[in-house]
């Protein structure tokens, strides 16, 4: 439906009528929460999809909320597991980025802690219909030392910015990549200049991937278009359509 869906400390918010109505996590989230694996902080991991419902990350799991009733799923059980060991409770879960592409197929990009941060998974998830896949980060941008904060999605496939993490501070910083995966090869379709903070905005209807940064950044074909925005004027997001 048309419901306005916010993401709140500690939840999410929906106005209702005239009124806002909040939910906690605790609430959509109950499996996630039994293993106190729900991250602080703001909740940013939300989408619609097609159908009318939202989608939220909460720790681990990915609730789903549709007619008046949540529904929560646990693909990443045995990622956990593997940490952790089976129902081991000593990890925390971040879901960086959740997004769903126009045919309802899902794609998120969640963080697993254990051991108080000393290893860690992050893990691409996706799901088509019912069925729910998982790829590890290290798969999907073999090169070591890279990591990614936020995803974005079109025809199927997911695409990424991905930076070094692991860069020591008297080298020069990195030039920042964006990656095409569709769930079986992964494309590098740019390296951007290094040191001008970006970050993926959307891809839009034709394909085009927007970045925002120092500067906007326009792909398109095999070319990169740098447009400078306006000083007065810089988007802090830019969406194509």
């Amino acid at each position: 439906d048309s419901t306005p869906w916010v993401g709140t400390v500690g939840g999410v918010g929906s106005l209702e009528g005239d009124a806002w109505e909040h939910r906690s996590r605790y609430e959509y989230a109950p499996i996630a929460a039994s293993y106190r694996a729900i991250s602080h902080g703001d909740t940013r991991s939300l989408a619609a999809d097609p159908d009318g419902g939202l989608w939220v990350g909460a720790g681990h799991t990915f609730s789903h909320y549709r007619d008046g009733r949540w529904t929560e799923h646990d693909p990443l059980r045995d990622v956990v597991d593997a940490l952790v060991g089976p129902g081991g409770d000593g990890f925390a879960a971040q879901p960086l980025d959740l997004k769903i592409d126009a045919d309802g197929t899902m794609w998120a990009l969640t963080r697993v802690y254990a051991n108080g941060r000393s290893a860690a998974a992050t893990m691409l998830v996706r799901r088509i219909g019912e069925e729910w896949s998982l790829y590890p980060f290290e798969s999907v941008a073999p090169d070591e030392g890279l990591e990614s904060q936020h995803i974005a999605v079109h025809d199927g496939a997911v695409y990424l910015l991905v930076v070094e993490s692991t860069r020591a501070k008297d080298q020069p910083p990195a030039q920042p990549r964006v990656l095409r995966f569709d769930g079986t090869a992964t494309q590098e379709l740019a390296h951007l200049p290094a040191g001008l903070g970006y970050r993926l905005a959307d891809v839009g209807p034709d394909g085009t991937v927007w970045i925002v940064g120092g500067s906007a950044e326009r792909r398109r074909a095999d070319r990169i278009h740098i447009v400078p925005p306006e000083p007065s004027t810089a988007p802090a997001r830019v969406v194509a359509g």
